[in-house]
């Protein structure tokens, strides 16, 4: 409390709400560990402590579980969940498993029934059983970055589990990143960790990219490089405005990897699907989308120029889009 009286008053009201909704999170990873549900699947903005506060919260409880946060196989959680069939499993953003139609039926049948009672798994694969069929008694907690998508499998995984979505505001992040800076980082002192905060927060809205977690250690990573006379004579400030202008860039490349023509195909169907999923919420769908607000609106100009758009999502639709 001492802390947060240091804190503007707004600060501390945004710090009490976001306080708040890990509050819910952790209610939700709870319910899974103590068998009183057999999933939740967390979905949200990046960088704003879901991951961390859901394995803080299972270390808290002392509960077995499993974290999984790379490219794996429906063949290979099967096989981990066989191995390991009464734990907590976090899957965390594997989205080419929730895109998979044969790792959601996995999902599916380890989430079919009661969270106190055994759940029997099965995997086949071209007509003949994988493994013997065996009981899963754990549960599952499913993070993402975006919200299932929509299909009849992925709409059954989500009547199984408990769906919560993690969408803290700005000024919420702003005023988590104020008060771990009052505690300082390794060498560096309160004072510069605000500073270094307070140019991450003016770099982002500057870049129109949501604020991050992340960019705050990384920018006291770059701060105690500068101090330490090892950058090579570069601030620390050009240090993290080059660092973040390249998250920017990479997190388009990885979401359109192919040529020019084919990145303007995929973001128009991003931003349709933004749209239909979020009808009259321009803020959701810009986030869902991941684009800087420039290009969502020029990709958004032409399906409506192309006529691309159900009639029901017009009405929706910025008045004045960027040309291009």
């Amino acid at each position: 409390m001492k802390k947060k009286s240091c804190l503007s008053l707004e600060d501390q009201r945004n710090l009490d709400a976001f306080e708040h909704l890990l509050r819910i999170i952790r209610a939700r990873v709870n319910g899974v560990a103590k068998r009183k549900h057999v999933g939740v699947y967390l979905s949200g903005r990046a960088g704003t402590g879901k991951t961390v506060t859901v394995e803080d919260t299972l270390r808290d409880l002392k509960a077995n579980y499993q974290y999984i946060n790379c490219r794996v196989s429906p063949g290979g959680l099967y096989e981990a969940m066989k191995a390991n069939p009464e734990d907590v499993f976090v899957v965390d953003d594997v989205t080419t498993l929730y895109k998979h139609p044969q790792g959601l039926q996995v999902l599916l049948a380890a989430l079919n029934g009661r969270p106190d009672e055994p759940r029997p798994v099965t995997y086949v694969l071209k007509g003949e059983q994988k493994e013997p069929t065996f009981d899963f008694l754990g549960g599952v907690i499913a993070i993402s970055n975006r919200p299932l998508h929509r299909d009849p499998v992925a709409d059954a995984v989500a009547s199984r589990i408990r769906p919560l979505e993690h969408e803290p505001s700005d000024e919420m992040i702003a005023a988590v990143m104020r008060s771990q800076a009052l505690k300082g980082f390794q060498d560096m002192s309160a004072e510069q960790c605000r500073e270094v905060v307070e140019y991450v927060v003016e770099q982002s809205r500057r870049c129109e990219y949501r604020l991050d977690l992340r960019h705050m250690e990384h920018g006291w990573q770059d701060y105690r490089l500068w101090k330490d006379g090892e950058s090579f004579d570069i601030h620390w400030k050009e240090l993290i405005a080059s660092g973040m202008s390249r998250i920017l860039q990479e997190d388009e490349i990885l979401l359109f990897p192919v040529n020019k023509a084919d990145e303007i195909k995929a973001q128009r169907e991003t931003v349709r699907l933004a749209v239909e999923t979020f009808p009259g919420n321009r803020q959701k769908q810009v986030e869902f989308a991941r684009l800087a607000k420039r290009t969502f609106d020029r990709r958004l100009g032409e399906l409506k120029r192309l006529g691309l758009l159900p009639n029901c999502h017009i009405a929706s639709l910025p008045a004045k889009s960027s040309k291009g």
